[in-house]
């Protein structure tokens, strides 16, 4: 069983207290994401990989229309790069927080801060929300993508939530570490997918 904790501000409107029970596990811990861009992340990920069983095989380097080894080789490089950025950047992406600690799991980067060092949560470029730290620092969040018309209606369901712990924190003596940053490249699902990818690399060249 985790020690980590729930954490709350003092006052919260009802809606948001029954949203934030729904992505609350049993160990405490708080899950934001854009579940629109996590399912269509894995969905475009998944289908690209099919895409390239169906459409881009031995079969397709013979007859009239057929591709060169190298036209092949392309369209399979193509569709693999973005294969991975769908899953990257829209599947993966997410905001954890537990014990009073932000946890922000961005496409290559996982950054971890107590929620005292957080000033606000804007809207960002390509509807990616820009979260700004005490002290002038910014971090662009990937997992609370927001589209045009959520942004319009005061943004998406995990966004709203995180603005609002954000803005109802007390200032109060700042963590020892405010903040830590690492690189995170794999994850369960991404090396699900580079085994569906490495399989069909093999399929190819060996059958």
């Amino acid at each position: 069983m985790s020690d980590e904790q729930p954490w709350r501000p003092a006052t919260l409107p009802s809606p948001l207290e029954a949203g934030i029970a729904a992505r609350t596990d049993a160990s405490g811990r708080l899950t934001l994401r854009s579940d629109s861009n996590m399912f269509w992340g894995h969905v475009v990920a998944w289908l690209l990989l099919a895409v390239a069983v169906g459409a881009n095989n031995r079969s397709g380097l013979s007859g009239p229309d057929a591709l060169t080894v190298g036209q092949a080789v392309l369209v399979a490089a193509c569709l693999f790069v973005t294969s991975l950025a769908a899953l990257m950047v829209f599947g993966r992406p997410h905001v954890t927080v537990a014990d009073r600690w932000v946890t922000v799991r961005n496409p290559l980067r996982t950054y971890r801060m107590d929620i005292s060092t957080l000033e606000s949560l804007d809207e960002g470029f390509w509807g990616f929300p820009l979260l700004r730290l005490r002290g002038g620092r910014s971090l662009r969040v990937f997992g609370l993508g927001e589209s045009s018309n959520e942004s319009m209606q005061g943004g998406g369901d995990g966004a709203v939530i995180l603005r609002s712990l954000i803005s109802q924190e007390e200032a109060g003596t700042p963590a020892v570490q405010q903040e830590s940053g690492h690189w995170s490249l794999m994850s369960g699902s991404l090396i699900l997918l580079l085994l569906g990818w490495l399989a069909y690399v093999l399929a190819v060249t060996l059958l």
